[in-house]
């Protein structure tokens, strides 16, 4: 057998002597990983997806509350008459 199996769930199971001295810290980083696996490629999407919904929804609701963006121009003339 390998006296050094690779991955971290041999070092989380007690079976040696050797990994029992590793086992305490080898259990949170194995709960670590499968928790920030779950957050970064499920949890933020979602929450993502849900924020850009209730976006969508108040943004009619909401838009004559918001002020124009740019200011109709009161002269005949277009800013690219400005720079001919």
């Amino acid at each position: 057998t390998d006296p050094n199996p690779p991955g971290i769930h041999p070092t989380a199971l007690p079976i040696r002597k050797r990994t029992q001295i590793r086992q305490p810290m080898a259990q949170p980083v194995i709960g670590g990983l499968i928790t920030s696996t779950i957050l970064s490629l499920v949890m933020v999407p979602v929450v993502y997806e849900m924020i850009d919904d209730v976006e969508s929804w108040l943004s009619p609701r909401l838009a004559r509350f918001v002020t124009p963006r740019e200011a109709p121009r009161e002269s005949g003339h277009t800013p690219a008459d400005e720079t001919a």
